[in-house]
This record gives structure tokens, C-alpha cells and sequence, in this order.
């Protein structure tokens, strides 16, 4: 569609044009966060003893051993509190809702089932930006960056004991640009800036981003479930083109100018993850989850923009027009992979046949996997102990056509510890005391269907 369009209006649709490439349609949960209330009281420690909707990102193979219809629907906060040389971050808190469903079934005589998973992060579709690096940025904690977590997967047990499955994760990102034609004529006070005559264009796509996930679990003995999952890493990138080819009118004389430029920003990384684990019930009534993750950070790439730009103006004899120069990018920094033992702990107290009451407990160890000497870069992150506790309420067949009802809830303190990262913002380079902490709480229902 090609409109006419003043000064202020142009600026207008290149704004609305930059916004559309910055919404995504899908992501995939936070490392290390877990998917629903259980998960995160477990400290995400459940890669063999994944249960439901968290099924699909903690490890696929765990949805078979789902034995009815579940629905699953959740909500938590996520509340930060990082200090930057005793000055407040002021990093806005999260709301996240989420939904899930698992859709158990038979090939012959082969188990299967089908999860879906999705979060939807302060009631919006999607809300990104840009790194900016002239302050301090936090690559693992940003809130800016609110994506919609979605994911799909199958699992199949072709053995008594054996289990695998796998799906995918989705990110999608907008591709495109926009034109400019036309004289522009400068401001004089008097409105002369309407005088203008200028046509845009936009073209824009969205283009989709998929990581691989994929999960076993292998139950040796009766006592003993052990789990590896996988999911593969994935960058989302916004890129957007654009070009002004016209004239400026100066009093009479009209002067050609082009200008095209192209920016790519990386907007989310979200890194490979291998998990190792095992769950042992040797007491009746408690659940033990130890489990090890690696995680691949070393493969991010740099938060901030990288543009692009040409200036071409045929200029009458004798007049200058100084051209700013692009400011400098820093230099990358890079990140570095790191192992993250979690433990999980789950009793089960029975108050009748049809109620149990579970408490549950966990602990993570996170290293920083952010330099503390850092050249021309201020990314902010901290080795961290995670605290997780969490309770739940099981009812069988309280209603129907429930065969049960499930209520969980969380909340877990993620405890900075205090580190001097030395690096530099607009040339200013020296040592920065960082502190920092999350708070997390949440509510998660299952309803499980009768399967007759």
C-alpha cells in the first residue's frame, strides 16, 4: 500500500514498522526456571520425574507415563533486585500465565502420548527490545524480553521400562524493510514541513525459528527412574532494512539524497541443555530428584545491534554537510558454559484414600556465566543459590468427570552472590559492585479426566 504522508506521519509508520519486527510468536521457558508450580519447588530438578504439561520442556519422554487427559493452568510472579554500585536496577517484575495439556493414547499395544505447553508472559503476546549499550544489561535476567513459551511433543514407551520421546520448541522473528520516496521539505516554523511529499512502502515477514527437544527415561529397578533430555539451542533475530531515496527542497533548489541502512539485534538466546538425572523412592511416601545440567552459554552471541548504513547526497557546489559517523559497537564478550547440580525433594503425607498432601523442597547451584573482566561491556550476572519450597494437594475423583485434581503451589528466592565485574560504559572503564536477587510465586491446577 503506497499513501502520502507528512513529516510526522512518516515517522509515525516507521516506528509501527520497527514495533512489528519485534514481535515474536513463541520461546521457550527460562533455564533453570522449570515449567509450573511442582517443577520450580523441585528447583527444576525433575528430568526423571517430569509430570504432565512440564513434560514437554523438562523431558518428552515423561508425557507416556501420563495415564489420562490433563489440562494444566498456572500463573506466577517473578519479582528482581539487582544492585549496580548500590544503585537500584529497576528491573519490572513478570506475571506469567500458563497452559499445558497431555493427551495420552495406544499405537497397537505401544503407549503414546501428545503435550503441549504454552506461557504467556504479562498477558501479552510478545514485547522485546533492544540492548542498549551505553547502560548495564542483564543477559540471563533482562524482563524486557517477554516471550510466549511454546513447545509440542510425542513420547512412545516400546519397552516396559523405556521411554523416549521427542518435539520442538518455536521462536519466530519479523524479516522485512520499508521505502521512502519523495520531497521532504525542512520545518521553518510555519508548517512548511506538510509541504512535503513523500510515499512509503512497507514489506515485512515473519519467519520462524525451531530448537529440537528430545528425552529418555529408563527405569532399571522399581525404586529407581533415571532421565536425559535434551534441547537444542536457538537464536531469535530481528533484522529490518530500509531505504529513503527522494529530495530535500532548500529555498528553491531540490537536492537528491539516498539513504539505506540495515540493522540485525539478537532479542533472545536461549542455550543448549543437556540434563542428567535420576529420582530413588526407596522410603514409601518420598521422592528424591538429583540431577546435573549442562548448559552451552558459550554459543550466545552479542546482545546489541549491529546496523548498517549509506548516505549518498549530490550536494551543489560549495555547500558542506558534515555526516555523523555510526557509534562504535563494543566488543563482544563471551560467555562461558557451565554444570548446574540441582536436588529435588518430594513427601507425600496420605490424609484419606482420596487426599494426599505433598511438601516439597529444592536447591540449585547457578554459576555466572559472564566474565567479571569484561572490555567494553557491562553484563551483569552472579553465581546464585537457588531455594525452592513448595505444597501440594491431590484429590481422586473429587467431582466429575475429574479422576483427579491437583494444586500446587511455589515459591523460590534465587540468592545472588556479590562480585566486582570491571568493564566499561561510554568509555568509562572500572570496577562495579553488583548485587542481585529473585523472588518467585505461583499457583498451578491439573485436571486430570477420567479415561471412562
Amino acid at each position: 500500500m503506497i499513501t502520502r504522508r507528512s513529516p510526522a506521519e512518516l515517522g509515525t509508520a516507521v516506528l509501527a514498522f520497527v514495533a512489528l519486527g519485534t514481535v515474536p510468536a513463541a520461546a521457550s521457558p527460562g533455564v533453570g526456571s522449570g515449567f509450573g508450580s511442582r517443577s520450580r519447588a523441585l528447583a527444576a530438578a525433575d528430568v526423571a520425574d517430569a509430570r504432565g504439561a512440564p513434560g514437554v520442556f523438562e523431558n518428552p519422554a515423561a508425557l507416556v507415563q501420563t495415564p489420562d487427559t490433563e489440562l494444566s493452568l498456572g500463573a506466577s510472579n517473578t519479582a528482581f533486585g539487582f544492585t549496580v554500585d548500590g544503585k537500584d536496577a529497576d528491573l519490572p517484575s513478570v506475571q506469567t500465565v500458563s497452559f499445558g495439556v497431555v493427551v495420552p493414547g495406544a499405537v497397537l499395544t505401544i503407549p503414546v502420548a501428545f503435550g503441549l505447553s504454552l506461557s504467556l508472559p504479562d498477558g501479552r503476546l510478545s514485547k522485546l527490545h533492544n540492548a542498549d549499550p551505553t547502560v548495564p544489561y542483564y543477559p540471563l535476567d533482562d524482563p524486557g524480553p517477554h516471550l510466549v513459551d511454546l513447545g509440542m511433543a510425542l513420547a512412545l514407551r516400546p519397552l516396559p521400562n523405556l521411554a523416549i520421546g521427542g518435539g520442538a520448541g518455536f521462536l519466530a522473528a519479523a524479516q522485512g524493510g520499508f521505502a521512502v520516496r519523495g520531497t521532504a521539505v525542512p520545518a521553518d516554523g510555519n508548517g512548511s514541513e506538510y509541504e512535503s511529499n513523500l510515499r512509503h512502502s512497507v514489506d515485512a515477514d515473519l519467519v520462524s525459528v525451531r530448537y529440537l527437544l528430545l528425552g529418555v527415561t529408563l527405569q532399571p529397578s522399581r525404586d529407581v527412574v533415571l532421565g536425559v533430555s535434551y534441547r537444542e539451542s536457538a537464536t531469535l533475530e530481528q533484522e529490518v532494512r530500509g531505504d529513503l531515496a527522494g529530495s530535500v527542497r532548500l529555498g528553491s533548489a531540490d537536492i537528491p539524497v539516498r539513504y539505506d541502512f540495515e540493522t540485525r539485534a539478537r532479542l533472545a538466546f536461549l542455550p543448549s541443555v543437556a540434563k542428567f538425572g535420576g529420582t530413588v523412592t526407596s522410603i514409601p511416601g518420598l521422592r528424591v530428584n538429583l540431577e546435573l545440567d549442562l548448559e552451552g552459554w558459550e554459543e550466545s552471541p552479542s546482545p546489541y545491534a549491529r546496523p548498517k548504513t549509506h548516505v549518498d547526497v549530490d550536494l551543489p557546489p560549495g555547500v558542506m554537510i558534515p555526516m555523523p559517523a555510526p557509534a562504535p559497537l563494543p566488543k563482544p564478550t563471551t560467555f562461558e558454559d557451565r554444570w548446574v547440580p540441582r536436588l529435588g525433594v518430594e513427601k507425600v503425607f496420605q490424609v484419606d484414600r482420596a487426599i494426599d498432601v505433598l511438601a516439597r523442597a529444592g536447591y540449585a547451584y547457578e554459576s555466572a556465566v559472564v566474565p567479571a573482566d569484561q572490555a567494553e561491556t557491562l553484563l551483569i550476572d552472579l553465581d546464585r543459590h537457588l531455594f525452592a519450597l513448595g505444597a501440594g494437594l491431590l484429590m481422586r475423583r473429587p467431582f466429575g468427570p475429574f479422576g483427579e485434581l491437583r494444586f500446587d503451589v511455589h515459591g523460590a528466592l534465587t540468592q545472588g552472590v556479590s562480585r566486582t565485574v570491571t568493564g566499561g560504559l561510554s568509555g568509562d572503564h572500572g570496577p562495579h559492585r553488583v548485587t542481585g536477587r529473585l523472588f518467585d510465586a505461583g499457583a498451578t491446577l491439573d485436571l486430570a479426566f477420567d479415561a471412562y
